[in-house]
């Protein structure tokens, strides 16, 4: 699709993305082709340009082709050692809603990020795992990105309900997070209050207002009702020298309305088993589900 393609001597971003049973191609975040899912190991790259066009390519790199015998190693392979020695930028949080490891988050938590890290509490244990970018809607500042690591297991179930209908002011809720990591460390958190309001900042119906405490690192992470259903995805507060404890987060209707047009079919989770545990087992139990976002 010639309109996908940067011409004239620019850069050209080619993603290869395997999903279910399916295989999806995408130059510069556009989905040029899907095929249906093969074994993709191989030893040889082969570039093939339609119409007799040529193309140059001055940037092509492949760290390592990794056999299947390695991917089941317990030691994880670094394919780069160089990369551990770069810093990470940026910070924040964010909720897996399938299966499969799609992630739901801010698009202001990974704009502009070229790597993306992922960990959270795994059989036990925290685990890290490379993440990319599927879609953002840079309107309701929303992002979904995908765990893209040979490590990762596919989870049994999501056990948590993923709520549309409008919850009501003065609804419990809580949120859980990675705020200001660098101070607070890497451990989960909790905050809670209630909703406020069904309207955000200046009336912006896309939000819930809340009283629960936010700071910076919450973003992108969810906000849950005290019956275990996911109502929102936490965003921004109002600074502290203007009000207290006012924050907002996007109603869980947006992020439906962002993973309707994602080019293939997820699963919404639907599990109501939480209803009938107290909050401290609830939160033991979703934070295996709240994941920490560094990019760089």
């Amino acid at each position: 699709k010639d309109k996908s393609i940067n011409k004239y001597n620019s850069t050209n971003l080619i993603k290869i993305l395997k999903f279910d049973k399916k295989i999806y191609f995408s130059i510069n975040g556009d989905i040029v082709k899907t095929i249906d899912n093969i074994n993709l190991l191989s030893n040889n790259i082969t570039l093939v340009i339609e119409g007799g066009q040529t193309f140059s390519v001055n940037y092509l790199r492949v760290q390592k082709f990794i056999s299947k015998q390695e991917t089941k190693k317990d030691t994880p392979i670094n394919i780069n050692p160089k990369e551990e020695k770069i810093k990470w930028t940026g910070s924040g949080s964010g909720v897996i809603f399938s299966k499969d490891g799609l992630i739901a988050t801010n698009h202001h938590v990974i704009e502009g990020a070229t790597d993306i890290e992922v960990s959270f509490n795994y059989g036990r244990e925290i685990k890290k795992y490379k993440a990319s970018l599927i879609k953002s809607d840079e309107l309701n500042d929303l992002s979904i990105i995908k765990i893209d690591d040979f490590e990762f297991e596919e989870f049994n179930n999501i056990p948590y309900n993923f709520k549309t209908d409008l919850s009501r002011v003065g609804e419990d809720i809580f949120t859980l997070g990675y705020p200001l990591t660098s101070i607070l460390g890497e451990e989960i958190k909790l905050t809670d209050g209630r909703i406020s309001s069904k309207t955000g900042f200046q009336g912006d119906i896309r939000l819930y207002q809340t009283t629960a405490p936010m700071q910076p690192g919450n973003s992108g992470g969810p906000l849950f009702d005290f019956r275990g259903n996911l109502i929102g995805i936490n965003s921004s507060v109002v600074k502290k020298e203007i009000a207290e404890n006012v924050s907002y987060s996007i109603k869980s209707v947006y992020l439906k309305n962002l993973i309707d047009v994602l080019p293939f079919k997820v699963e919404l989770p639907d599990d109501k088993s939480l209803t009938r545990k107290n909050i401290a087992e609830q939160v033991e139990i979703l934070s295996r589900y709240t994941v920490l976002i560094k990019t760089r």
